[in-house]
């Protein structure tokens, strides 16, 4: 890693294997680009004298993007991170596994569907795709906003090559 590579965080339940190799995919997608780079707790988190909260919370300060991966389980701490992305506007993507979702879950979504889409996924190359394909247009709607300003400017050819005009 050169530094700079854009940090998406990956946020789920880790108290149980739920979900464990749907965060081990979205590591894989998100460390194959050389654009990017996946904070996760099994590979980023060190020891130290702070609390293990403090450290997530901090690297979610520092993401460029965060991705939440639910099923079965909202946590605390999961909610935590997802609130922190969303208050800061970092912007999330929300990847639900096919299912009945307990109402807990169900809730939680529902509050954040006025202001976010999520999409379901059956299975990890589904979720891979969603995962690819999400980041995408996240970075290329980024990159058009910012850009947005000088779609109306016309440049000249003496502007393009660098002449001063008189």
């Amino acid at each position: 890693m050169t530094g700079d590579e854009l940090q998406v965080f990956i946020s789920s339940i880790m108290r149980t294997v739920e979900l464990a190799d749907e965060r081990k995919a979205a590591i894989e997608v998100i460390d194959s680009n050389p654009y990017l780079k996946a904070w996760h707790w099994e590979k980023c988190a060190c020891a130290g004298p702070f609390p293990p909260m403090d450290l997530c919370l901090a690297a979610v300060a520092e993401s460029h993007m965060l991705i939440l991966l639910l099923e079965s389980d909202i946590t605390a701490n999961t909610r935590k991170e997802h609130e922190l992305a969303v208050k800061r506007g970092i912007p999330d993507m929300i990847f639900v596994k096919v299912g009945t979702l307990p109402k807990k879950v169900q809730s939680y979504l529902k509050r954040h569907q006025r202001r976010a889409t999520y999409l379901r996924f059956s299975n990890t190359n589904e979720l891979r795709t969603m995962i690819s394909d999400s980041v995408r247009h996240q970075i290329l709607s980024a990159y058009r906003a910012q850009m947005q300003p000088r779609l109306g400017t016309q440049v000249s050819y003496s502007d393009a090559k660098g002449e001063a005009r008189s």
